[in-house]
């Protein structure tokens, strides 16, 4: 395979994933500066979490989860199919996996709107259900159970599948082009979720918030409804110190 379609499949996913379904989905309903920053409270603090993404998160915020889903299932296929098709029109090329990250690419930085995109997260699943299905469940898994069950940080456990990839597809496949292609994609990610990252982590561990409080804040986004149900059915718990301040607020 030539340099020239190595460089045709990374600029066409850049350009296709530089389209942006969230602002075309909120388009005549949101205004599109509106989009870039989505602001979620902290408990007993009058300071919030802003979140600088234009994604389906941002969408689903304002026009509700039904809104939200769809812009996340545009984001997934336009990483989705052509991935695919790149996998089985040239078998055994990286075409497939170099569009990937072209795409992932333009969605978090979009040449038509200023390079101001999302975290790439649709896109990604979109990618790897192309690429690997089976590590899609398998690190969403585990960085649930890392996160969640070890370091009570909804966060992290949100986050955590995607640097998984790199040890999954390296024990699962044992290729090289793989394991960058999962390098790449964290790399991409970790890019585009900085500002959000520090933010966080900030926050996290300044002390003045519990665990309790960030799973409060988390659970005001779509990732976070699923926290709901399982503290509902208590499969996370409050650790002994978020209680006793939870218990001193009360009275």
């Amino acid at each position: 395979m030539t340099p020239t379609a190595y460089a045709l499949a990374a600029a066409g996913g850049y350009l296709v994933g530089s389209l942006s379904f969230a602002r075309l989905v909120a388009r005549g309903r949101i205004d599109a500066d509106e989009l870039r920053e989505t602001s979620f409270d902290l408990p007993n603090s009058e300071e919030r979490f802003r979140l600088r993404s234009v994604s389906a998160t941002s969408v689903s915020m304002r026009l509700g989860p039904r809104y939200g889903c769809l812009v996340s299932l545009l984001d997934m296929a336009k990483a989705f199919g052509p991935t695919l098709w790149l996998k089985l029109a040239y078998p055994g090329e990286p075409l497939y996996l170099i569009y990937a990250l072209g795409c992932v690419l333009g969605h978090n930085f979009p040449l038509y709107h200023r390079f101001a995109g999302g975290r790439g997260l649709s896109p990604i699943m979109g990618a790897l259900l192309a690429v690997d299905w089976l590590a899609l469940p398998v690190t969403l898994t585990a960085g649930n159970l890392i996160g969640l069950g070890l370091l009570r940080d909804p966060f992290t456990a949100y986050n955590l599948w995607i640097p998984l990839l790199m040890p999954w597809f390296w024990w699962r496949f044992g290729e090289a082009a793989l394991v960058w292609f999962a390098a790449g994609l964290f790399v991409l990610f970790l890019l585009a979720s900085w500002n959000d990252f520090r933010q966080y982590f900030r926050l996290r561990f300044s002390g003045e918030y519990t665990s309790a409080d960030m799973m409060a804040m988390v659970e005001q986004t779509d990732m976070g409804r699923g926290l709901k149900y399982m503290r509902k059915y208590g499969l996370i718990k409050d650790e002994p110190a978020d209680s006793a301040r939870k218990e001193r607020e009360r009275e």
